[in-house]
């Protein structure tokens, strides 16, 4: 029994959690969130350009795919896109504060 009890310990211990790779840095994906969620507002207005998203990717010099790759890999980490949603959340409260 103390033998199957310490192989199973060392197996547990030997299990590497996998990282999550990182195709966009998260101070990029943060600040590129937070202006996507501004041009989304924006273009809820009367008489505004649909097309902003792509915009907004092409300012902060990403495309389409390489953004959903972005998002793709954050949502197997959950706790990781709430981190970092959280910290979008306090950019565009900060922005709204300043207005």
């Amino acid at each position: 029994m103390r033998r199957v009890l310490f192989i199973a310990l060392l197996l547990t211990g030997c299990v590497q959690e996998e990282e999550r790779e990182i195709v966009v840095p998260d101070s990029t994906m943060i600040v590129v969130l937070a202006d996507l969620h501004l041009a989304d507002a924006r273009a809820r207005l009367p008489d505004q350009a649909i097309g902003l998203r792509d915009s907004v990717l092409a300012y902060h010099g990403l495309d389409s795919t390489t953004f959903e790759l972005a998002m793709d890999g954050l949502l197997d980490y959950p706790q990781e896109l709430t981190r970092l949603y959280d910290s979008v959340l306090d950019r565009l409260n900060a922005a709204r504060s300043m207005q």
